[in-house]
């Protein structure tokens, strides 16, 4: 029963994502954050992380005082984004280092039933039909009508006549993001993307056809080979450069990156334009400087054409990294930035897996780049994953293997 528990609550972390039916049922959210609080306060092992307490708390001072100074004080704003903070702490304090294990354990179980319908609605068009039907039937995405929980119909992009694979995500793009993180914790757990999971997850993230989700697999791939290949010093930054000349003509030739990514920059030059990936961001900065301490909130109204003056148009802001800002201010931002980096570091250490790991942080930064994942709870699980690390023996800076071991009846060696 505790195994189906933690296999159902990860996937929540994942559904309340990515899952329509599940990332616009607050309640649910709320309800769930609140068992888990009662568990966490009844069982005396448990142990609360107090650094992440306290960004808990910094993170309800500032939304406090961000409402005064916007004028826009919201009750539920407040305990909405607290909530959201708070389920995946809750989740990583209870299963520890369960948790990574449990996460890619789930994205792969979900990705082979994705990937099984690709491969059929891209064979045989009358499977598409149904998938289509399946989608604006099931009364599980009310809004665009695409999405049945465990695929979604929506695939804009193709490739050579392919459909893209949104898999059980609302869109490509948001499903490249969980590949993303589930590809880190295999390579952090295992020091190799390239087994037998891995591999389908990188098929997958190929099927996506996402510009950043591309771009955060070619990172990856970098950190890959130059741990495994490259030697070091002058030998990884030639391996690097290697790597780069490989790769670029197939980013700039190819459709949905190098004209996808050229088309955004032309975008970006005309000054009142919000669409794209580097427009949305210059937009988001722009607002961010009128609050660059605490930030504007998430009211809607802060981000539609009445907040410039020179006449931004509305809403689409598909930046992550810039909206985040612009919503929570520079001091949680870089807060944030810093819990995640170092919880990677410490996962890498933990499981005594020394890497690149400065380049699997780009590749979780680049998909953030294109989607605002920053409030989803699988990628705020990243700034806890150093309970994870803990958990398997990180002690003041040193993995478990760099410490000195006892055979006991409770070590490893002879459990």
């Amino acid at each position: 029963m505790n195994t189906i528990t933690r296999y159902f609550l990860v996937y929540m972390v994942i559904a309340f994502s990515v899952i329509p039916f599940f990332s616009s049922n607050e309640y649910l959210l709320a309800g769930l954050t609140l068992s888990l609080a009662f568990v966490a306060f009844i069982r005396t092992d448990l142990k609360m992380d107090v650094k992440y307490a306290g960004f808990l708390a910094i993170l309800a001072i500032f939304l406090v005082i961000q409402g005064a100074m916007i004028r826009s004080f919201s009750i539920r704003s407040i305990v909405g984004s607290l909530t959201r903070f708070t389920f995946p702490f809750l989740v990583i304090t209870i299963y520890k280092d369960r948790f990574t294990k449990t996460f890619i354990n789930v994205v792969y179980g979900l990705t082979l039933i994705g990937l099984v319908i690709f491969v059929l609605k891209n064979l045989f068009p009358s499977v598409n039909s149904v998938v289509i039907m399946l989608g604006r039937t099931l009364p599980f995405d009310e809004v665009s009508r695409q999405n049945f929980i465990i695929y979604s119909s929506r695939g804009g992009e193709r490739f050579m006549g392919i459909i893209s694979n949104s898999a059980f995500a609302y869109e490509p793009g948001a499903y490249s993001v969980i590949l993303t993180i589930a590809l880190v914790f295999i390579q952090a757990i295992h020091g190799s993307v390239m087994n037998k999971k891995g591999v389908i997850l990188l098929t997958a993230l190929l099927t996506t056809f996402s510009t950043a989700g591309y771009v955060g697999l070619f990172v990856i791939l970098f950190g890959y080979a130059l741990d495994k290949v490259a030697g070091r010093g002058v030998f990884r930054g030639i391996f690097l450069l290697i790597m780069l000349i490989i790769t670029m003509p197939f980013v700039l030739q190819t459709s949905f990156m190098g004209e996808k990514i050229e088309s955004q920059i032309e975008l970006a030059k005309d000054p009142y334009q919000t669409l794209g990936r580097f427009a949305s961001a210059r937009a988001d900065i722009q607002l961010w400087l009128t609050n660059p301490i605490f930030g504007v909130g998430k009211g809607e109204e802060n981000f539609d054409e009445s907040v410039f003056s020179y006449g931004f148009g509305s809403t689409h802001r598909v930046n992550g990294l810039a909206n985040f800002l612009a919503k929570f201010g520079v001091v949680v931002f870089a807060i944030y930035l810093y819990f995640m980096y170092d919880s990677l570091k410490r996962l890498f250490i933990a499981h005594n897996k020394s890497g690149s790991v400065l380049l699997y942080y780009v590749a979780l930064l680049s998909v953030a780049f294109a989607q605002t994942c920053l409030q989803w709870s699988a990628f705020i699980a990243l700034i806890y994953i150093r309970i994870v690390a803990d958990s398997h023996g990180y002690v003041a800076g040193y993995s478990r293997a760099r410490l000195p071991v006892v055979a006991t009846k409770e070590t490893p060696e002879t459990a």
